[in-house]
This record gives structure tokens, sequence and C-alpha cells, in this order.
């Protein structure tokens, strides 16, 4: 769809909106990212990553637009007077979590973050990156982020109390 910028630009456009992303699908037609959700896995993680596109996931979770708390920089929607505003990119995160870092400062200067509903695009994740050991700078960005928005983990407002944070299955907790 030669349009499929066009609904990410409008949301940026609203004054509340810091950043916008979008539900990304690896080639397979699996969900990669559908926003990201603070404490999901011990960190930050992408709740729904491996569910069918098809799947709208628990009560349409994954098919409806909403507030989330990150988005990946994959593919991100953002105004550059808020890009600039938040002082850009931490470029001290040199391969991990240097867009929920950007998100949540966005956040902190009273802006939200979204995910769209539409358009849903392919995007060949980490290609570069599967099936091997971290490395030394993936360490060094994890430790960082524990560091600087480690109290954030527990409780992200975001994501459904009643999806399990254990993992990225959207499961629902076992109490």
């Amino acid at each position: 769809d030669r349009d499929w910028l066009a609904p990410l630009v409008a949301l940026a456009m609203d004054s509340r909106v810091g950043a916008v992303g979008t539900r990304l699908l690896y080639a397979d037609g699996t969900v990669q990212h559908a926003g990201i959700a603070l404490g999901v896995g011990g960190l930050a993680g992408h709740p729904g990553r491996g569910l069918s596109g098809q799947d709208p996931g628990p009560g349409g979770f994954l098919a409806r637009t909403r507030r989330t708390s990150a988005v990946t920089a994959a593919c991100m929607a953002v105004r550059r007077d808020r890009f600039e505003q938040v002082g850009g990119f931490d470029e001290d995160y040199v391969v991990e979590f240097n867009d929920v870092d950007f998100c949540l400062r966005l956040e902190e200067a009273g802006f939200m973050t979204v995910c769209a509903a539409c358009p849903t695009l392919v995007h060949r994740e980490g290609s570069t990156r599967n099936a091997r050991l971290l490395r030394a700078q993936e360490i060094r960005d994890r430790s960082r982020f524990m560091r600087q928005w480690g109290t954030r983990l527990p409780s992200d407002p975001w994501y459904p109390a009643p999806l399990s944070p254990r993992d990225e299955s959207l499961s629902t907790s076992v109490t």
C-alpha cells in the first residue's frame, strides 16, 4: 500500500503524541512487534511476538491502536520538534534500548507513545544478530537500561494486568 505512512503521520501530528509505531511481522507472517511493554521477560518485551499475524490477541490487544510504553525505532514516526525537545536518541545505547529510552523520555516530557493498528509491515528484525551469544556492548546496553529505568519495569501502566509479564506470549497471569 503506497499510502502506508499516512496513518502514522496523522497520529504523530496529534499534540499529545510523542512517538508512533505500528505492527511489524516477520517474513513468515508472525508478529515481531506490536508495541513494547516494560518488565515483560524481565526488561522490556514485545507482547505477542511469535503469534500469527492474524491473531488479534486477548481482547483485540494486537489489533487496535493503543497507548504503549514504547515502540521500536524499526518503524517510528516522530515530529522533529518532539525529537529535538528530548534530545533525540541517546547514542550511549549502541545496540539495544535506544528506542525504549527515547519513548520513556518522551513520556517524561508529557507525550504519549502509540502503537497503530495499521499499517502492518514486514520487518527482518535483527537478521544479523540471530542465534548467537550477546556481545559485550549488548550487555552494557542492558545494564545501563536497568540502572536508568529499572524502577519502571515492575509495572507497565499500558500492559493489561491480566496478561503475564513472564514472557511475550500474552498468556494470562497465574496467581
